[in-house]
């Protein structure tokens, strides 16, 4: 039966914008890219940066770039270095050498604060007026001004509660503490509030603060540790709520990023004993956090630093390859989808390093549905701090709510901004789909046995119903969470006894978070399960039966036979088809054979080895379609067409077809001489012969004494030697035989003549 979902959402990181401050990134070696309207990235080449690590970029809310820097130099938008832009107390190879901050409620000034390579030099700002130098800017007098004097290479920047003014984040490592610094509209406020940090800071950190400005995460690389910290956005104290874990096998951490919501925290790793590097992922609302860390990736090779960008996605420094990307860093696990080598630039270990803007998202861009906006970073969940908010769809409407929902007449791309006292001008571009719709999907049954994988894909087809599958797509799932979640999607179910639940989601290939989710049931009805040989024999001119279990519905031969069995007559490719006839579904198993030809064999050839006393053999040669066994004297057959350790005598070989086709045999013999003999005219042992010689009358036989005299000479079919020589009776003695046969080695030996 089928069962329909509520119509789910989800937030598509890759068309969510940030604030367009974010539109440019300079970083590494002259590597940049540019993130456009339509979510897409270009990859610049104009940049003059050349740093290792830390830098920051700044546009303006058109996206349009006003300047970038390394920490040490600052560029303007034409990429040449400000006139008053050089000697900046920012280092090269600090992690965050630096970040740009606006100046609340002005649209000129901007502060770039700075730190030195492992906290040398501390914590540093100065002042950019976008006034001077004909509109492109350049850093006032006030340069280089101290606010930290031994820090580390961490920075932090977070709205202050009252969502107009910021904290700016030192770390101050004589003291072990967190200093805080206001910036509002009246300017930077030197005096810090201090909190005692909970563990011993090394002087190479990494500091970043949640989306919702509430959490600080710290990584302390030379201490291998993160350490998660509660943060009060009214007083800028850290809060008495931590949790550190310290990595094992010296991993030293060093990129970290959140996810947009702020569920999920990344942090990359690298151990530089074995080269490896580590993407973790934490889930922030499970508790202790540093339990849920997840790995999501291992390579071997060196990683750096994670910056979210304006299309929600977390980018990843990649020092052998360039950029990689965690396309969807919202969802769980490997649901976050990593891609490896996305852009080929030099990125060294460092990206630029931004805080969290005022920003909103973007809920329900399927077409017919209310779409609803909400701002972040403002507050609370209420947004109580906002004023005089003005939304623009980009299609003519407008909205004064703080977080309204809008539905659209059509499909397409919008352009939405929304105005206000605190957040100024937000803008993004939106897209808004056609949703899928549910088609009725029954009870599906499903044909297999215990064991086999079957396959959901053509099942696409079912649940699509009329709808495209180029613009429509469908992933399944073996749990309601699952689905819900959209992580461990399957693409297979293996067959079993019990019925089952698939859930499935159709969603918009061009906007994956436009879909909608549904479900229906599988009965798993079992396949013939039948015994049949793979191969069959047949003997000339007979027929065979084969035959099957006759508790199925109906059976199909090739041959043309319905019932259980068949008659055979003759070799060939065979099948049969078995069906199980079931009230909603007919199952049927096929299996294939073959019948062979078998036969009696032919004997061509005994190969007899004798004279050889303890080393008599013989190999049968035959031909013929069989298998064949063989025996000599008609008992154990063996495979072996070859018999060893034979005695001396008439013999007989059977070949036996193992298909009961026929068993032919021929005679042998085993020939043997004597050792000795006695010529005394007894009647015993007269003469000298090879036992069987009669059997091979043209073999001849050589008799020599003892020194080389040829004494006689007689063949098979002769009586033998008789112990003379010219009709003289020879002594007593060893007397030596050279055997001569057709087609076979000569034969030597010797033997004994005794007279009594």
């Amino acid at each position: 039966m089928n069962k329909n979902l509520r119509l789910l959402f989800v937030l598509l990181p890759c068309l969510l914008f940030s604030q367009k401050e974010m539109t440019y990134w300079y970083f590494g070696n002259h590597a940049g890219i540019k993130f456009e309207d339509d979510g897409s990235i270009t990859q610049l080449s104009d940049g003059r940066i050349d740093t290792i690590e830390g830098c920051s970029t700044i546009s303006d809310c058109n996206g349009d770039l006003l300047f970038y820097t390394d920490g040490s130099i600052v560029w303007d938008r034409t990429h040449h270095v400000m006139p008053n832009g050089a000697g900046l107390l920012g280092g090269f190879t600090s992690a965050q050498s630096a970040v740009i901050v606006k100046k609340p409620n002005s649209n000129s000034i901007y502060f770039v604060f700075t730190v030195g390579n492992s906290g040398f030099l501390g914590l540093t700002y100065s002042i950019i007026d976008m006034n001077l130098n004909g509109g492109l800017g350049d850093v006032t007098s006030v340069k280089n001004v101290n606010l930290i004097l031994n820090g580390t290479e961490a920075i932090g920047v977070v709205l202050n509660n009252d969502n107009n003014s910021f904290w700016i984040v030192g770390v101050d490592a004589n003291m072990n503490a967190i200093n805080a610094y206001a910036l509002d509209s009246n300017g930077l406020n030197t005096t810090p509030v201090i909190s005692p940090f909970y563990n011993q800071i090394s002087e190479i950190g990494i500091l970043r603060f949640s989306p919702d400005g509430n959490k600080l995460v710290y990584l302390d690389y030379k201490n291998y540790s993160v350490c998660f910290i509660g943060f009060d956005r009214s007083t800028g104290l850290l809060l008495n709520d931590y949790d550190i874990q310290i990595l094992q096998n010296k991993e030293y951490p060093y990129g970290v990023e959140f996810s947009s919501s702020g569920n999920y925290l990344y942090i990359t790793t690298s151990t530089l004993d074995t080269n490896k590097s580590h993407v973790y992922q934490y889930n922030m609302s499970s508790l202790p956090i540093v339990s849920s860390r997840t790995t999501i990736i291992e390579l071997n090779f060196m990683l750096g630093a994670l910056q979210r960008g304006n299309n929600g996605k977390i980018y990843v420094a990649n020092m052998k390859y360039g950029l990689d990307v965690i396309n969807y860093p919202n969802l769980p696990a490997n649901a976050c989808g990593y891609d490896q080598n996305v852009y080929s630039l030099n990125s060294k270990f460092g990206l630029p390093f931004f805080y969290q803007f005022n920003s909103f998202d973007i809920e329900n861009q399927c077409l017919g549905y209310a779409t609803d906006f909400k701002l972040n970073n403002t507050n609370n969940t209420n947004n109580t701090n906002v004023s005089n908010v003005v939304w623009d769809f980009g299609d003519g409407t407008t909205s004064t709510q703080i977080n309204p929902s809008h539905i659209y007449a059509n499909p397409g791309w919008y352009d939405v901004t929304v105005t206000g006292d605190v957040m100024g001008c937000l803008k993004k571009k939106i897209q808004i789909v056609q949703g899928p719709v549910i088609n009725a999907t029954p009870n599906q049954y499903i044909c297999g046995n215990i064991g086999d994988a079957i396959s959901l894909s053509p099942f696409d087809s079912l649940v699509l119903g009329t709808q495209s599958s180029t613009v429509f797509g469908v992933k399944y799932y073996d749990s309601l969470i699952n689905c819900t979640n959209d992580v461990n999607s399957i693409s297979t179910i293996n067959f079993n006894q019990n019925n089952s639940t698939i859930y499935y989601k159709i969603y918009s290939i061009s906007l994956p978070g436009c879909f909608i989710n549904s479900q229906f049931d599988i009965s798993f009805l079992n396949d013939p399960l039948f015994a049949i040989n793979e191969s069959y024999f047949i003997c000339d001119n007979s027929s065979i039966q084969v035959s099957i279990s006759n508790n199925f519905s109906s059976y199909h031969w090739s041959t043309g036979a319905i019932g259980s069995l068949v008659q055979i007559t003759q070799a060939g490719n065979y099948s049969v088809t078995v069906d199980q006839v079931y009230p909603n579904k007919t199952c049927s198993t096929t299996k294939s054979f073959v019948v062979l030809n078998s036969n009696a064999s032919t004997i061509t050839n005994v190969m007899v080895n004798d004279l050889t006393a303890e080393a008599n053999s013989v190999m049968i040669e035959v031909t013929g379609d069989g298998n064949y066994e063989y025996a000599i004297d008609g008992s154990n057959y063996q495979s072996s067409n070859v018999f060893e350790g034979l005695q001396p005598g008439s013999h007989t070989v059977y070949v036996m077809d193992t298909h009961n086709c026929g068993i032919v045999h021929q005679d042998f013999y085993i020939m043997e001489y004597p050792k000795f003999f006695t010529p005394n005219n007894d009647g015993n042992n007269d003469r000298w012969q090879i036992k069987y010689a009669h059997k091979q009358p043209d073999m001849m036989i050589v008799i020599y004494d003892r020194y080389g005299k040829i004494i006689d000479v007689f063949y098979g079919k002769d009586a033998g030697w008789n112990g003379t020589y010219n009709g003289n009776i020879m002594p007593s003695d060893d007397y030596w035989f050279v055997i001569k046969r057709k087609d076979k080695a000569d034969v030597k030996g010797h033997f004994s003549l005794i007279r009594l």
